[in-house]
């Protein structure tokens, strides 16, 4: 999701956007491109960084995710009334909100595993 949100990243912004360590984020990278959902290449700016790109199949393979998380969204939430459906789809945003917006904006999730602040 990082990836396609800011398609251009160096590897070390990354890292620290989505909060791994550097060495740990190769492997995974290293399996995303392997299987064609990424790809690296020399910044232009910096030869030694490498860039992170997501492929064409790499987006359809994440929109099917998305739609695949919805639709097992919409299953466990079937027994719910539409109202009560939608107060804890807000509740659960809440609780993931912050730190989710600031791994797709880019910025360090520090505290993803901390509890909410209400």
């Amino acid at each position: 999701m990082a990836v396609v949100a800011a398609p251009v990243r160096s590897q070390l912004s990354l890292a620290q956007a989505v909060s791994v360590d550097k060495s740990k984020l190769v492997l995974v990278l290293d399996e995303l491109e392997a299987a064609g959902l990424v790809r690296r290449r020399p910044d232009p700016a910096d030869r030694r960084a490498r860039i992170i790109e997501a492929t064409e199949e790499g987006r359809r393979t994440l929109d099917a995710a998305r739609a695949d998380v919805e639709a097992i969204e919409t299953s466990l939430l079937a027994d719910l009334d539409a109202g009560a459906a939608k107060e804890l789809r807000t509740v659960l945003r809440r609780l993931v909100g912050a730190p989710v917006a600031r791994i797709e904006d880019g910025r360090q999730a520090s505290n993803a595993s901390a509890a909410p602040q209400f």
